[in-house]
């Protein structure tokens, strides 16, 4: 999740719209009409949010809280004080088994995945994801027990590209 000064609508945009996705995985539709879901249920999901802040490897960046790691792709805990209703902490990750999410995922989803806009304007999804699922998902590490051998692992990216200060087509001035 990128947490770069103009994501507040998309992080809420993916808070109010998971659930459903959720929803679909665990409880198949059946748009054919002919009596069978579409794909087999969902048993068991792992849901986590990584942040796209890494730092700037120690470069001084204004916009960069920790310039050092950032958030350096462990999963977040940390409730958003912009969420009513929010636990005080929160699991490495959401789960739902046996084909049913806790009827506080919607919430609880928002709570971890509303990072604000604080994060730094440097954003490195592709790193945050590579070192979440890898460096710390080893034995003991920060994320060891996200990933499973028997389970699909699909990766939702949500960012939002900058606006050029320039024109479009302008050369450099």
């Amino acid at each position: 999740m990128d947490d770069s000064s103009t994501m507040d609508q998309e992080q809420a945009s993916l808070a109010a719209s998971l659930p459903d996705l959720v929803q679909a995985l665990v409880t198949p539709p059946d748009e054919d009409g002919d009596g069978r879901p579409e794909w087999d249920s969902v048993q068991s999901l792992h849901v986590g949010v990584v942040s796209s802040d890494m730092g700037t490897a120690g470069y001084a960046v204004p916009t960069c809280d920790d310039s050092e790691l950032g958030e350096d792709g462990i999963l977040q805990q940390s409730p958003s004080p912009a969420v009513p209703g929010c636990d005080a902490t929160y699991p490495l990750f959401l789960t739902s088994d046996n084909g049913e999410p806790d009827p506080g995922f919607p919430r609880d989803f928002a709570c971890i995945a509303t990072l604000g806009t604080g994060g730094c304007e440097f954003e490195q999804p592709l790193a945050a994801v590579e070192k979440a699922l890898t460096v710390h998902s080893a034995a003991g590490a920060a994320n060891d027990t996200f990933l499973r051998a028997d389970a699909l692992l699909a990766i939702v990216l949500v960012s939002c590209p900058r606006r050029s200060s320039r024109g479009r087509g302008q050369a450099p001035g």
